[in-house]
């Protein structure tokens, strides 16, 4: 157990002292220079990596009830200079997705009102649908006292397809706003955005070498609002693991501290899969060096209070945690929501810590709330020793005598999943007849080679058809999906028939030129 909670306190203040932190700001410099002060006496070497983005900028949010004004927040990303007046018969009031569809006919050039809803994730889904029926604006209420800051796009699905701006605003209002909207007789509604090409900076450095680490540490410097779980705590964790001297005492391998612009967004030009800009580009830019290199990231979001959990695909990342002892239970797949997706993406070994669900269950998820007093000293210190364990644990991935053991403990997991589906036995075989050839080599050239094309062919992401209905909202990650009731992203393309015929083929040709 090591104790670095107070160093960690003290950093996350310091940055949030900046603000809010958009890509492509003044805001987000103030964060990147804080962050070069902090570890330039504790690292090799840093640099900034230039990303292009969209930074979104509120300039004004009011809305104003029989007079009395109200703050309010607009939902990024659109951009406009709006001032709208609606009397009380103006404004409708929903609850429910039901409600939608019965009061269609009702909606357009009304100011609509949204309230009853919990996972703040549903303010996308609501956006969409009501923005179809062309109202002038709308307004969603939040259960807690708080604003809030959700993206709401004109497309649902998480691809590359380009989009413009939402040309109706949807703005967020603390719960007690919504009390006030039931009782006026008159609202007004004054907001002023601006969307525009800027550039923002990947700060990444290097422990150990000037060279592309074989451990990345990674954990994204933009937020909204200020966010302290969201991820000054993630940045500032890392930070003190470096400033501590703990990363050069246990590890003798090269390691970079990798903190990203952009990951709340947005990608220029404007994409349905927005997000996680700085880590993609990152990524795609040094695709073969990283692949040769990195035998491990880890990536540090969302720390809160309550479960632990670590998100990864990766069987090799799976062997690991179970071999550390981390309950099963504890380990999901990997997620769009975070910077590792980026890396899983490519086949590299990549883990997220975080307590993701735990800050959706209590109403911190890009709100005002996620300052610094809802930072939970126990909840931080789980993160720092679960990122210690796997610090500890790193070496064993570098052991052929470790490869082997660290497969066959991830198949178990695999095996666990597909059995609750019905796999073409052909399929079946070869993907057995692979897993047997690679942990027979279980040497690191041979796993590090043919690892990461393995997962590729493995892991699937998808969302459900149902997300038009409200029904399902994330976006999940499986291996070998081919259900004709998802759709692959970030791609956007639907599974067919031939779904299974292609991912025999791709095993069958790894199983080919699968050389110990």
């Amino acid at each position: 157990m090591i104790s670095l909670e107070n160093g960690i306190e003290w950093i996350a203040a310091r940055l949030s002292s900046t603000g809010e932190s958009v890509a492509g700001t003044r805001k987000e410099i103030q964060t990147i220079e804080l962050i070069r002060e902090l570890l330039e006496n504790h690292t090799d070497y840093i640099h900034l990596e230039n990303v292009e983005v969209l930074s979104w900028d509120e300039e004004l949010c009011a809305i104003y009830v029989d007079g009395t004004p109200y703050e309010c927040s607009v939902h990024p990303p659109y951009r406009g200079d709006v001032n709208i007046d609606f009397s009380a018969k103006d404004v409708v009031f929903i609850r429910s997705f039901d409600d939608i569809e019965r009061m269609c006919r009702s909606i357009e050039g009304k100011l609509v009102v949204v309230e009853g809803f919990g996972d703040p994730s549903y303010v996308t889904i609501y956006a969409y649908l009501l923005r179809r029926l062309d109202p002038r604006a709308i307004v969603f209420v939040d259960r807690y006292e708080t604003r809030r800051r959700v993206v709401s796009e004109d497309d649902l699905l998480s691809r590359y397809k380009t989009l413009e701006p939402p040309a109706i605003p949807a703005i967020h209002v603390p719960n007690s706003v919504g009390r006030a909207l039931k009782r006026g007789h008159r609202v007004q509604m004054a907001l002023k955005t601006s969307l525009r090409p800027a550039h923002g900076f990947n700060v990444i450095a290097e422990i150990n070498g000037r060279d592309c680490g074989m451990l990345y540490l990674t954990a994204h410097h933009d937020r909204w609002f200020n966010s302290i779980t969201d991820d000054t705590l993630g940045v500032a964790l890392l930070i003190e693991l470096a400033r501590s001297g703990i990363l050069k005492t246990i590890l003798r391998n090269s390691i970079t501290l990798a903190f990203f612009t952009a990951e709340e967004g947005f990608s220029n030009p404007l994409t349905s899969f927005y997000w996680l800009v700085g880590s993609r580009k990152h990524v795609v830019e040094n695709a073969h060096r990283l692949l040769d290199t990195i035998s491990l990231v880890v990536n540090v979001d969302v720390i809160y209070r309550g479960r632990t959990m670590y998100a990864t695909s990766n069987m090799l990342a799976r062997g690991l945690l179970l071999d550390l002892g981390v309950d099963p239970s504890d380990i999901e797949h990997d997620s769009m929501l975070f910077d590792s997706f980026a890396f899983t993406m490519s086949g590299i070994p990549s883990i997220t810590i975080h307590n993701y669900y735990d800050a959706i269950n209590d109403g911190l998820y890009h709100s005002t709330l996620d300052s610094t007093m809802v930072i939970d000293h126990r909840g931080l210190s789980r993160a720092v020793n679960a990122v210690y364990r796997l610090l500890k644990g790193f070496s064993n991935l570098l052991s052929p005598a470790k490869l082997s053991a660290y497969i066959d403990l991830g198949e178990k997991m695999l095996a666990h999943e597909l059995a609750q589906r019905r796999l073409p036995l052909e399929l079946s075989l070869l993907l057995y007849n692979v897993l047997a050839k690679l942990k027979s080599c279980s040497d690191t050239e041979t796993v590090s080679r043919f690892g990461p094309t393995l997962h590729r062919i493995l892991t699937t992401t998808w969302v459900s058809k149902l997300i038009y209905k409200g029904i399902e909202v994330y976006e999940r990650t499986s291996y070998l999906y081919c259900s004709e009731d998802g759709v692959v992203l970030p791609l956007g393309i639907e599974l067919g028939d031939a779904c299974y015929s292609h991912v025999l083929h791709n095993l069958e040709s790894l199983a080919y030129i699968l050389r110990c």
